[in-house]
């Protein structure tokens, strides 16, 4: 269409002329239905039926047929086989043709309500199949593609967003309509809408109401030839369907691999979910041994963590981090970032492009157009420096106070000494299992290591894993020193002969290798049961996709479970509630924004309160947001315990030091406890450092 064509059909004549060819065609397309013709028969033949009794009786003075509206009411109770019997033809051919209105009319009523039924059924039966197009809805939700575990995706959409019901949430999947019914039978779920048909559709899209949406969210589909690209690609077309249809709404979208993100920008999303990339990371996090991946689990239990994006107050922004943090901590919250350009990635950069073109100086206007090209939507920046200017649109990360009241925390740890600093030897990691782009988890592993000056005196595998995973570790330039052995790891026999009993940590993966989530989950207690059989003093870092599998790790006393399912579930659900909260917890465990390390305390007086300790922490540059209690082996801590509990002069002391023994939890973290907080022997600092720091 031409310019010119595009500014006739903007002018009145041309609004007229659409307006009355829509209309035409919903004209033609009505008088086109079946139930239309019908209906149109049904009214013909009463006004005709009309016509002829008050022909045959009408002229009679005794005849009650001497008005229209009385003959019309005539057929009417006729044709309905009502017969109420007020009004009776006297002539024998009004009553013959009124025989010939009770049979016509039994057929015509039952051919109409029979269509009325059967358009109703049938309306009933498209709207189950996903078939009907979702009207009434402003503002909803709508959930695209389809994960294993859909029904506690949507649950953990509506705890973390209170103000959202099911009946504002749609589904746009190409699923058997059963799947979603069992969804409906949840309560909370009952109204919950849906549609058939690929979310990369145009037309699906309008019937699910994108036009009229307040945020979709893009799931990555894995198709059953495990096809990453495939999956990224068809949520890269899905974003770019969502732009066109509504340009307004706020979109997050998951993607397996991260280079596809570059593509996603152009289509203007919002919030980028890697899920996978984010669970390597904390796999990576884990097998450091030092109890961050349980501190990245506060931040986001299931029921709702201590991480909150909260908006800038009015007279705060412009204004230097630090006194927005000064402000906070009076409110008893620790700020720990900040959420640049939230909310609608294009109306920020609407706002930035008016504000070039007020520019006088066509320099400032340049630099204003330069940051709208690089403009991205909810950029969390962790640990920024105290005179870091907080711009408009930007939200606060802060944490929630511990729930532990603060004068029982000092009792329980004022007698405790002050933590030694670690052994700086290198240890042994020893990893069991193996998961999709092993070279690469592995790759991440050993750079953590590198950015937390760990040594490390080897990496050993011990897997199934295909052989093309085996060669693509052993081509990798920067893995020559990981040494891979074939072999079950639930196999005692195997682990000995791999060496585990010289290793010094031990990370077991949620092996993929085939099998449902439970089966894999089976496979990593197994495994952590024949470690814990074979070397009691190894640190245990054991994946699990399932939750519920938790309880089985009280067999084998794991020091540090890590729940990837999880991450991806509240990531995705988390991203429903549209402030960022995605991005910010993505940001704790990317390590390209910011890294949540645990380290030494600095050196002091025994007994110093948390509060000295963020001081000295800050002066080098870190952010204390935490402590991990009882760091390293549980076999360890409790030895400890006893030893100390076998050298007590007092049988009171001894009894103290053994109760002690029974509440001992290993790498047990605490956010934010308070500032009169005292850290207790083998307790580590929880900390952020700056993206700056973390990449020296």
């Amino acid at each position: 269409m031409t310019q010119q064509q595009t500014n006739l059909l903007q002018t009145p004549r041309g609004i007229f002329s659409r307006v009355v060819r829509r209309f035409r065609n919903m004209i033609r397309t009505v008088v086109r239905h079946g139930a239309f013709q019908i209906v149109v028969v049904f009214v013909m033949f009463v006004v005709v039926g009309a016509e002829i009794d008050q022909y045959l009786e009408g002229e009679k003075a005794e005849s009650p047929f001497h008005s229209y509206f009385n003959s019309l009411w005539f057929t009417m109770v006729t044709i309905t086989t009502v017969g109420y019997g007020d009004m009776t033809p006297l002539s024998t051919p009004a009553r013959i043709w009124a025989m010939f209105q009770m049979l016509t009319g039994i057929a015509l009523v039952g051919v109409v309500t029979g269509n009325m039924a059967s358009f109703l059924v049938e309306r009933n039966r498209k709207r189950a199949m996903g078939l009907v197009r979702v009207k009434g809805l402003s503002g909803h939700v709508i959930v695209c593609g389809w994960k294993p575990d859909m029904m506690a995706l949507l649950l953990g959409m509506l705890r973390a967003n209170p103000d959202l019901t099911s009946a504002q949430i749609v589904v746009v999947a190409e699923r058997d309509p059963k799947e979603i019914g069992e969804l409906r039978l949840e309560p909370s779920l009952r109204h919950l809408h849906f549609v058939f048909g690929s979310h990369t559709d145009p037309a699906v899209m309008r019937m699910a109401g994108t036009e009229t949406s307040g945020r979709v969210i893009i799931l990555a589909e894995m198709n059953r030839s495990q096809d990453k690209d495939r999956a990224d690609s068809r949520t890269v077309l899905a974003a770019t369907t969502v732009e066109s249809l509504n340009s307004e709404v706020y979109t997050v979208t998951e993607i397996l691999q991260p280079h596809y993100s570059r593509y996603l920008r152009k289509a203007r999303v919002e919030d980028v979910v890697l899920t996978e990339d984010y669970a390597r990371s904390l796999l990576a996090v884990g097998s450091l041994g030092d109890g961050v991946a349980n501190a990245i689990s506060l931040f986001f239990p299931e029921k709702g963590g201590q991480l909150r994006v909260l908006p800038v107050p009015q007279d705060l922004i412009g204004q230097p981090f630090g006194m927005i943090r000064e402000r906070l901590e009076s409110q008893g919250l620790l700020a720990i970032g900040v959420l640049l350009n939230t909310g609608n990635l294009r109306e920020r950069k609407e706002e930035q492009m008016r504000l070039a073109l007020r520019q006088s100086q066509y320099k400032e206007a340049l630099h204003h157009i330069h940051q709208v090209r690089s403009m991205v939507s909810n950029a969390p920046m962790l640990a920024p420096p105290d005179d870091f200017v907080v711009p408009r649109f930007s939200s606060l990360m802060a944490l929630l106070p511990n729930g532990k009241p603060v004068e029982a925390l000092e009792q329980q740890y004022r007698s405790e000494q002050y933590p030694q600093v670690r052994d700086p030897r290198p240890e042994r990691l020893f990893i069991c299992g193996w998961r999709d782009q092993m070279a690469e988890l592995l790759d991440r592993i050993i750079s953590q290591h590198m950015a937390c000056q760990r040594k490390l005196a080897g990496v050993t595998v011990l897997s199934t894993m295909p052989e093309r995973e085996a060669n693509a570790i052993d081509r990798a330039p920067g893995l020559a020193g990981v040494r891979v052995i074939r072999g079950e790891p639930t196999d005692p026999e195997a682990l000995r002969t791999a060496g585990i009993r010289q290793a010094h940590r031990v990370l077991v993966l949620a092996d993929n290798s085939g099998g449902s989530h439970q089966e894999n989950d089976a496979r990593s207690v197994l495994t952590g049961i024949a470690v814990q059989e074979i070397n009691r003093r190894i640190y245990k870092c054991v994946e699990l996709q399932d939750v519920a599998f938790s309880e089985h790790l009280e067999l084998t006393t794991v020091e540090e479970p890590v729940f990837t399912r999880r991450l991806q579930q509240v990531l995705l659900a988390e991203s429903a509630h549209g402030a960022g909260m995605a991005s910010a917890i993505g940001g704790m465990v990317d390590p390209l924004h910011a890294s949540l390390r645990v380290v030494d305390f600095p050196p002091g007086q025994p007994g110093d309160r948390l509060e000295v300790h963020a001081l000295r922490l800050k002066a080098r540059g870190y952010i204390l947001v935490g402590v991990v209690d009882h760091c390293g082996n549980i076999h360890s801590r409790k030895r400890a315990y006893l030893e100390e509990a076998q050298v007590q002069p007092r049988i009171a002391g001894a009894l103290q030091h053994l109760n002690r023994l029974k509440d001992v939890v290993s790498n047990h973290p605490i956010l934010h406890p308070g500032w009169d907080f005292i850290p207790g022997e083998h307790s580590r600092a929880i900390v952020l450092v700056p993206p700056i720091k973390a990449s020296v």
